[in-house]
């Protein structure tokens, strides 16, 4: 995988998620807790509040999970300026290498 860098595009991001964490995942051990804290974390880099989280606890299956959760990061990343990216990215790259 191509390393991530603050000129990477939503889309991308939302792609190194799910090579990694896969949208047709059938079982739980594909769909982990590093999903839902990727999608905390942007949301947190953009100062937001609980209010605009993803209910993860309202995703029944590992498949919506991984979709949903990449979604949500990519929507956060789009909003963020570049030194939120940056420091995003630092955060989040060990998982997606």
């Amino acid at each position: 995988m191509t390393a991530l860098t603050t000129k990477t595009t939503a889309e991308e991001l939302k792609a190194a998620i799910l090579a990694k964490f896969p949208a047709d995942a059938t079982c739980w051990s594909q769909a982990t807790d590093e999903v839902r804290d990727m999608s905390r974390w942007a949301r947190e880099e953009l100062g937001l509040d609980e209010d605009a989280a993803l209910n993860f606890r309202a995703l029944e299956t590992p498949a919506r999970w991984n979709l949903r959760g990449a979604e949500s990061a990519a929507a956060f990343y789009a909003k963020m300026n570049e030194r939120q990216r940056l420091s995003y990215l630092a955060r989040i790259q060990d998982w997606l290498a």
